[in-house]
């Protein structure tokens, strides 16, 4: 319930571009387990990159700033899943743009049968058509956009992976 108030407190008077929170993730089994998306930008760097290579925000717990994201352009409704995540990369790859993922858990997302969380193949295709999409732009930050690009590489082909095989589909886990 005090998603929004706790969100606007970091957001108003800052120079966010968004916040966003950690979550909770209703598994299809009904487990529930809190999802540190926070830590996933601790320990100093440049955000724009960890995001790029590791982030995750979901859209259930980001505020922005709605001129941030009329000027990024909205979401790319030609992409079936990661729209989200390309939204956060345009609207975030100024240098100046800076974002803040608190630590509180004040959102809840399930899992569906069917929802976009489930379709594991597209998720992966879409992901790497944004990784390559934004590599190019890398190269204005900190750090080697090589290594940037494997990582995100990488790390999207372990989730996948991680993805097929969590739901008994060894060949198709085997297969990413």
């Amino acid at each position: 319930p005090e998603k929004l108030e706790r969100s606007l407190e970091f957001l108003e008077g800052s120079n966010y571009v968004l916040v966003a929170h950690n979550y909770v993730r209703r598994e299809l089994d009904g487990t529930e387990v809190v999802v540190d998306c926070a830590k996933r930008f601790t320990g100093g760097g440049d955000a724009y990159v960890s995001l790029y290579e590791r982030g995750y925000m979901p859209t259930c717990a980001v505020v922005a700033l709605r001129s941030e994201v009329l000027a990024a352009g909205g979401f790319d409704t030609t992409l079936p899943a990661g729209q989200d995540f390309d939204l956060w990369l345009t609207m975030l790859k100024g240098p100046e743009a800076r974002f803040l993922i608190f630590e509180d858990a004040l959102g809840r997302y399930h899992i569906g049968q069917d929802g976009v969380t489930s379709r594991t193949g597209q998720r992966l295709e879409c992901c790497l058509r944004i990784a390559g999409q934004y590599a190019p732009g890398l190269r204005s930050h900190p750090g080697t956009s090589l290594f940037s690009l494997w990582f995100r590489i990488a790390a999207v082909h372990g989730e996948a992976f991680t993805a097929h095989r969590s739901r008994g589909h060894l060949g198709k886990a085997l297969g990413v």
